[in-house]
């Protein structure tokens, strides 16, 4: 069985939010979009200058992006990125497009699992 890509407590938190602050669900979605866009296109153009800390730093964004949606397998691929980038090992583009793919398929989980809440 594969690990899910999403964190089930917070995505049980996100929906008890949402009794407060209607469309809080629908505006997570809508703000990881957005912010693990803005992190990974950081992290390639760090990519592309060869620049490890601002590598570093991007990779840092999208960990934390990650934690506070939830998005595990997200969260844990940042998290090495960054700890790579950090020690100045160098990084293949495949690892970058794993990535955003990942980020692609946990936007997916999180929309799937509004649909059916």
């Amino acid at each position: 069985m594969t690990k899910p890509l999403l964190c089930p407590s917070q995505l049980a938190e996100i929906r008890a939010l949402e009794k407060v602050r209607p469309g809080f669900p629908e505006q997570m979605l809508a703000l990881f979009g957005e912010a693990a866009r803005e992190s990974l296109d950081g992290c390639f153009g760090a990519w592309l200058s060869e620049d490890g800390p601002q590598l570093q730093s991007f990779a840092h964004r999208l960990k934390g992006t990650a934690a506070s949606f939830g998005a595990l397998e997200l969260r844990q691929k940042a998290e090495r990125l960054e700890i790579d980038a950090g020690r100045e090992t160098p990084i293949e583009r495949q690892r970058l497009t794993d990535i955003e793919q990942t980020i692609e398929a946990t936007r997916q989980a999180y929309a799937d699992w509004l649909s059916r809440t």
